[in-house]
């Protein structure tokens, strides 16, 4: 087994917005552990999180709808869960502005 992290697939990816901005469970369980509930979503999407860790409090199903489209662009795109700074409660705009290579 690798230990290289993989991008989520464009499936995992949706559910995961679908769920970050529609279910108040999921955000609870996320918030607390976000590499068991991303196992919700799938295997593969629990595996890409196995160290994941909360980077601070989660953005505002708000954020979520409205930044829908650049974050599931993001996440389809980049390994992103050892710290998932674009779900930041404010951070959102921030993080999908900023250079991925810096």
């Amino acid at each position: 087994m690798t230990s290289e992290k993989k991008p989520l697939s464009s499936e995992d990816a949706s559910r995961l917005l679908d769920l970050l901005s529609t279910d108040d469970g999921f955000r609870v369980r996320f918030e607390r552990n976000p590499s068991s509930a991303l196992a919700e979503i799938s295997t593969e999407a629990g595996l890409s999180s196995l160290c994941c860790e909360s980077a601070g409090p989660l953005a505002s199903k708000e954020e979520f709808q409205l930044s829908r489209n650049r974050l599931l662009d993001f996440l389809a795109s980049h390994a992103s869960f050892y710290v998932p700074h674009c779900f930041v409660a404010g951070q959102v705009d921030v993080t999908m502005n900023r250079d991925p290579q810096a």
